[in-house]
Order: C-alpha cells, then sequence, then structure tokens
C-alpha cells in the first residue's frame, strides 16, 4: 500500500465547515393567524450521493444521522437552526471521511479532505411551502439552498492508502 494524501501527524489544522442557508420564495397568502413554514426534507447532495434532512422537524442529531449515513460522508457535526419560519441553517463540520473501502474518493472524486463548495449541490424536490395552521395546503414558490465556506483554508487532510506495487 501507497500513502497518499495528507501527513496525519501534521498539527493545528481545521475541519472543513460549511453553511448551508435554506430559503423559501413562497409568499403569504395573508391567512388569519397563519405564517408560512418550510415543510417536508432537503437533499444535500455530494458526489452524486443524497442525505435528506427533515425540515418539518429539525432536530441537530437527526441532520448528523441523515449525513453519516452517506457512503461519501464520515462523520459530521451538524446544527440546525430556525432563523425563521421561511428559513433554517445547516452548519456542517465534517470531522472524518470514509476509509478506503468506502470511500468516493477516486479519478472522478477527489477531496483530500476539503471538496469545494462547489461540489454541494441542494435536491429541494422534496421540500415545500405550507401554512403553519395547515400543513395540507401547500403553497406555490421554490425551496432552495444557498452553500458558504466557513472553513476552507488549513484543512485536515484525507490520508488514503492505493494498492500499488511499488511506493517510491
Amino acid at each position: 500500500m501507497c500513502p497518499k494524501g495528507d501527513d496525519p501527524y501534521t498539527t493545528d489544522q481545521n475541519d472543513r465547515e460549511i453553511s448551508v442557508d435554506i430559503t423559501t420564495t413562497a409568499s403569504n397568502p395573508s391567512a388569519a393567524n397563519s405564517s408560512i413554514v418550510l415543510n417536508g426534507t432537503i437533499g444535500i447532495k455530494l458526489y452524486g450521493k443524497t442525505a435528506f434532512i427533515s425540515l418539518s422537524s429539525p432536530s441537530n442529531s437527526d441532520c448528523i444521522a441523515a449525513l453519516e449515513n452517506s457512503p461519501v460522508i464520515g462523520t459530521v457535526l451538524c446544527t440546525q437552526t430556525v432563523l425563521s419560519s421561511e428559513k433554517q441553517r445547516l452548519t456542517i463540520t465534517f470531522t472524518s471521511w470514509p476509509t478506503l473501502l468506502d470511500s468516493a474518493d477516486n479519478n472522478v472524486y477527489d477531496n483530500n479532505g476539503n471538496p469545494a463548495i462547489t461540489d454541494f449541490y441542494c435536491d429541494s424536490s422534496l421540500a415545500s411551502t405550507v401554512l403553519s395552521t395547515d400543513h395540507s395546503i401547500v403553497l406555490p414558490g421554490v425551496v432552495q439552498c444557498n452553500f458558504n465556506d466557513i472553513v476552507s483554508t488549513n484543512i485536515k487532510g484525507l490520508l488514503l492508502f492505493l494498492l500499488c506495487n511499488y511506493c517510491y
């Protein structure tokens, strides 16, 4: 096996961290005693694999479980914050990546522990905006995501071992 990636003995490096702002373009139809709320699930997609996170019942532990269930993500910390009835924020810290046997790191995908913010996508096909007083009333509008870097420099690298005949 030949080592590939970051020197695991390097100190004072950071975990990769991003935020995802989830908003809606729907507007309140002026229903008495009602506001609009995000509903359903939002998909966070990385390297073709999607983790679906509930917007209806925001939970840090459910966010962590959904992301860690993805084969292209190792362990994470996730804070799901409701900023308003129309906006939620996910703050995701990637503390490890998959091992060699189940890694997505290959000749197509190579993140070295620091995937570009443009590698993340949003799947809002299962998300909607509804009235807070009646979730069966789905309002017209789009649920959308905005990805932002929080920590993207001096990142702990990904150490993989590739099978090879000779190590130089």
